[in-house]
């Protein structure tokens, strides 16, 4: 159970792929707070960064006021028995409005070459074919 690794024996782009299906075989690495897709193709290697304060959508809405105070309250509900009167007022005194779904937008693109392959002038098909044991892989404990 501790050798929880993800291996793959080809790079993570195929010829008649979309691009979403090419960034949903990318592995995800990151700190919770800095994060990048790594594609794990050769001869050019593609790794997708995002950071945290990059996000699609609305703003953050700003905390309630007087949440505070309405909180006190639903405790006091709470305690007398009034749960769903308690839920109401947190729904509407201490939640923010709910945004609609947010999600990481890409920060940037790294392109990493090796330029001895690349100067082959290969297709990709025909680059395909030429690798030999390949190997990309993702340690689920260590994210490495």
């Amino acid at each position: 159970m501790n050798d929880l690794k993800l291996w793959y024996d080809q790079p993570s782009s195929l010829p008649e792929e979309t691009a979403e299906q090419h960034w949903n075989r990318a592995l995800p690495i990151g700190n919770g707070r800095l994060g990048a897709m790594i594609y794990g193709d050769y001869p050019t290697e593609r790794i997708q960064i995002n950071e945290e304060s990059i996000w699609a959508g609305p703003p953050v809405p700003v905390h309630q006021p007087y949440a505070k105070e309405a909180l006190c309250q639903a405790r006091e509900l709470l305690f007398a028995g009034k749960c769903e009167e308690a839920e109401q007022l947190v729904q509407e005194k201490v939640l923010s409005p709910h945004t609609g779904p947010r999600s990481y937008q890409p920060f940037g693109d790294i392109w990493i070459t090796d330029l001895g392959m690349d100067s082959l002038h290969l297709s990709p098909l025909t680059f395909r074919q030429t690798i030999h044991e390949y190997r990309r892989a993702l340690d689920l404990n260590t994210a490495v």
